[in-house]
């Protein structure tokens, strides 16, 4: 998707990219794969003439484990369980080696690892809620894309959950504002900060 926007001309500072739990983990797949390059047949052929605007990382899964315990953080809080992200998490293992776990898994990822993310991202909002299952996970994540250069902030909603902006809208798509949760107001407000739009040219 991204080789295919590239090659029509669309300048990655008019980019912005948003995902969710796994949307973000694969945000974050295609970020190492820019960074470190696993097969020359997948990269992108049009090079990025800067690095892409935003990317915006909502309660990103960025620990795939096997053991219960790494989700027994606000098991009883969140809306999901740990017995079905831990499901899903041994079905993305199937038959992958330990040398493409960082792939996958950014929480396993070398130290250095997004230490140049700065020249495949200028910008990272990373959130999480402070009472769903993934928060510690996000939040010792947050610490290694921010040794990094891009302009990075992380924001722990008080009381949120799971992917807690999208229940803002559930029941209405334009819900009274007051009735908005406090990332929100942000995450609109941080996406429209970004929108400078680059003359493809140049």
């Amino acid at each position: 998707m991204l080789d295919h926007l590239l090659a029509l001309g669309v300048h990655p500072s008019n980019l912005q990219i948003v995902g969710d739990s796994a949307g973000g983990n694969l945000i974050l797949q295609l970020i190492s794969n820019l960074l470190h390059p696993f097969d020359p047949s997948i990269k992108t052929h049009t090079p990025l003439k800067s690095p892409i605007r935003g990317v915006y990382l909502m309660s990103p899964w960025v620990h795939i484990h096997s053991d219960d315990a790494a989700y027994s953080t606000n098991r009883d809080s969140d809306i999901i369980a740990p017995s079905f992200v831990l499901a899903f998490g041994e079905a993305i293992k199937d038959d992958v080696s330990n040398s493409q776990r960082p792939y996958f898994q950014p929480s396993s990822a070398p130290s250095s690892w997004f230490d140049d993310i700065h020249t495949a991202v200028d910008r990272i909002l990373l959130t999480a809620g402070d009472v769903e299952m993934f928060r510690d996970d996000i939040t010792h994540f947050s610490r290694v894309l921010a040794k990094g250069k891009a302009h990075f902030r992380y924001v722990v909603q008080e009381h949120g959950i799971h992917d807690d902006p999208f229940y803002d809208f559930l029941f209405s798509e334009t819900p009274p504002v007051e009735e908005l949760g406090t990332l929100t107001p942000l995450i609109i407000d941080w996406l429209e900060s970004g929108f400078n739009l680059v003359d493809s040219d140049t």
